[in-house]
């Protein structure tokens, strides 16, 4: 190197090991100081570089603007494009838009070598694109069903592992695959104390028919199908059925790529977006109590979860309003009610459109207490002529879309046994209430 050159021109060269070190003299700086030298330091190093496959998406926001997404690509049928990016800033090496080289090939193939672009002046980005085809094309990549589409750069100057080495990524040509789907178990537990513990259990090795899911907590559907998961902005749509025999009313539940109340279990160890690679989807809906005629959307706030994954789809003839939502879909269900999880597998080994199932019902732990006569705060005491008030609050004890009963049972000391029956405030409340002398 031209190292008068070098000295003279207005370029920092510098090397991984380096120090860089930033001062500055402050002349006049408070309580009298002066000439007070600041300086802060910077190691270079070399950068660990990394490829992966992408996609676009293009989505029109409510002003009416078009907004490209990049997405995480991880499957693609036949004919459809992979877009390669390639982060290495230690190739960043001129003020201009710089080239790599990456290898793109099918199973254990002949690689094909192509040139990867810088997206701007120093980004250190660099992508480039491959086509995909069902057939033998010039200037595509011929793939089937079942193959795999390798990636890879070989990455000069790194710290990890400190040598030239290939960097890899894969892409898997779509085949299908039997998926599955499961109303996932919960549990709301209230100790002595009031202190609560909300759980969500991992799939039972012989599963129930009807599986319980708590009343407190959002419905969730779990479904696997890795042949649905393209991309990372993938979904999938599950349709919820509640009631006996033919469903008295149904609505449509999406679920999205998510890994919440689970754990890999196919997907390479350390593997960044392991639901994506083993096709997991979550979706979650709040429930209420509520029959045929309840409303099926609620005002958002207090006691009503947000950022849940996936939720509830609003009819196709429903107008869609821009700007914030402060409304919630709700899934309505009685403690009678079966609800029923109907998953349509399109793409199977065999029997493609298969509808799979999970049925589960709605429990609760129960509450009774002895109030005041406006059944909110505890009694402690009861004279002899006063008046009982009691209170029970059990939400799956709700039943029908009139006032349900409940029947609670009463003994003394001597024992004198009495039955009483305490009725629902409300239709669908959940909250039985009675008195007596």
């Amino acid at each position: 190197a031209d190292v008068l050159a070098m000295a003279e021109n207005d370029v920092l060269e510098i090397t991984a090991g380096d120090v860089v070190t930033a001062s500055y003299v402050d002349e006049f700086a408070r309580g009298g100081m002066k000439n007070r030298l600041l300086t802060k330091e910077l190691t270079a190093t070399y950068y660990n570089a990394g490829i992966s496959p992408i996609s676009y998406e293009f989505v029109r926001s409510g002003n009416g603007q078009v907004q490209q997404i990049e997405k995480d690509l991880m499957r693609i049928d036949p004919g459809e494009r992979i877009v390669i990016e390639v982060t290495d800033y230690d190739m960043d090496v001129t003020a201009d838009v710089d080239e790599i080289t990456v290898q793109a090939f099918r199973n254990a193939d002949e690689p094909i070598t192509l040139k990867a672009i810088e997206t701007g002046e120093s980004t250190g980005v660099f992508r480039t694109e491959v086509d995909t085809s069902a057939e033998e094309e010039e200037g595509k990549l011929a793939v089937a069903p079942g193959d795999r589409v390798n990636l890879r750069y070989v990455d000069p100057q790194n710290t990890f592992p400190g040598h030239s080495f290939p960097r890899e990524g894969v892409v898997f040509v779509r085949e299908p695959s039997e998926g599955a789907v499961r109303i996932v178990e919960t549990r709301y537990v209230r100790s002595v104390t009031g202190a609560v513990s909300a759980s969500y259990l991992p799939p039972a090795e012989e599963p129930a028919e009807v599986v319980g899911f708590a009343y407190e907590m959002p419905i969730t559907v779990e479904v696997i199908d890795p042949d649905a998961a393209k991309d990372s902005r993938s979904t999938t749509r599950v349709k919820l059925l509640v009631g006996e025999g033919n469903a008295t009313r149904e609505a449509v539940l999406e679920c999205e790529l998510s890994a919440a109340f689970g754990e890999a279990t196919t997907a390479p160890p350390g593997f960044s977006n392991w639901p994506l690679y083993e096709g997991r989807f979550v979706g979650q809906a709040v429930l209420r109590l509520g029959g045929a005629d309840s409303p099926e959307v609620i005002p958002a706030g207090e006691g009503v979860p947000g950022n849940l994954p996936g939720g509830l789809v609003p009819p196709e003839d429903e107008a869609q309003e821009d700007g914030p939502n402060l409304t919630v879909r709700v899934v309505n269900l009685t403690g009678s009610d079966l609800l029923t999880a109907a998953y349509e597998d399109a793409d199977r080994p065999e029997d493609n459109g298969t509808v799979l199932s999970s049925k589960g019902k709605m429990i609760a732990d129960g509450e009774i207490a002895i109030t005041d006569p406006e059944y909110e705060e505890l009694a402690e005491l009861l004279y002899v002529g006063e008046k009982l008030y009691l209170r029970v609050i059990d939400p799956d004890r709700d039943v029908s879309d009139e006032r349900d009963v409940v029947e609670v049972k009463l003994e003394t000391k001597l024992g004198e046994e009495e039955t009483v029956k305490l009725e629902e405030t409300l239709s669908h409340s959940g909250v039985f209430t009675a008195s007596f002398r």
